[in-house]
């Protein structure tokens, strides 16, 4: 397989069978992500890591596996990346930002606005906290209404790169 370098195809986002809303094992994740030509992936397990590690020993050459963590803090849910530590659910999101910010990792705001799930959804905390994270997630496939479009407003007003 050739990578050409001045190409990326990232998810910073995933869950594998380490997390409740996913069935499949850190390995076939790890696989399939190859095999549809992504070149990294972010194993985002809610509040573990075991399943982002073992797809980082399991990954096929040409994928590098980022170890990351979803949080569920007492405002909503953050994305660690780059961490080798897990961060404990329940702390304030400032508190987990830092925890996250003392491994050296960057955190993400995942699915604002999703009313139905642990996002950050109000705007007063959405608000204080985007000038503390280094990316917003402007596109999940599972957000209904206007989610979607309200989180590429948060990252334009706010100078954060968008993800999807």
């Amino acid at each position: 397989m050739t990578i050409d370098v001045d190409r990326a195809f990232v998810d910073l986002h995933c869950h594998t069978r380490a997390s409740f809303d996913c069935l499949s094992s850190p390995a076939a994740v790890a696989r399939l992500a190859a095999e549809r030509g992504l070149t990294h992936l972010a194993i985002t397990d809610h509040h573990r890591l075991d399943g982002a590690l073992e797809a980082r020993a399991t990954a096929p050459p040409g994928l590098t596996i980022i170890v990351g963590e979803e949080i569920r803090t007492t405002a909503g849910d953050l994305i660690a990346l780059f961490i080798e530590r897990p961060i404990p659910p329940g702390l304030s999101a400032v508190e987990a930002i830092d925890a996250v910010r003392e491994q050296g990792g960057l955190v993400g705001i995942p699915h604002p606005f999703d009313r139905f799930r642990g996002s950050l959804g109000h705007d007063a905390a959405i608000a204080s906290l985007a000038p503390l994270v280094d990316w917003v997630e402007t596109h999940n496939a599972r957000l209904v209404g206007r989610g979607n479009e309200r989180a590429v407003e948060l990252a334009l007003d706010n100078g954060l790169p968008g993800v999807a």
